[in-house]
């Protein structure tokens, strides 16, 4: 896959870890995207119930305060915190969640020193 966008720094918000078992075109985009740009990955924040399973089988991963780590040279995963519970029920937690993972996102920005950058979902 030729791969016409060069040297930009690019933001994917995504609904799914990265290492999920099974990819989409969300991971494999970013993967090739990768390869001449810098990728900040911003993976689907989970619940505390899938937080707790992590803990005791592993199969998610563990990150109850969030993370940035990288996943090769120019692809970087951004773990956000666990979602606060009952944002469903109560409309302004549901904005705090969404208020949480924006200062995430901006703290990662920051961070890495990513400027200028394109966004996709």
């Amino acid at each position: 896959m030729d791969v016409s966008i060069r040297n930009q720094h690019i933001v994917v918000l995504s609904n799914q870890m990265f290492h999920d078992n099974y990819w989409t075109s969300k991971q494999y985009v970013s993967r090739e995207l990768a390869k001449a740009n810098r990728v900040l990955y911003v993976e689907g924040n989970y619940s505390w119930g899938k937080l707790l399973q992590g803990l005791r089988s592993r199969r998610f991963p563990i990150a109850p305060f969030g993370r940035v780590h990288t996943e090769g040279e120019n692809l970087i995963l951004l773990t956000p915190p666990p979602r606060i519970p009952l944002r469903n029920h109560w409309i302004w937690l549901g904005w705090l969640n969404q208020v949480m993972l924006a200062w995430w996102i901006k703290r990662a920005l920051k961070k890495l020193s990513l400027g200028p950058e394109i966004w996709f979902w």
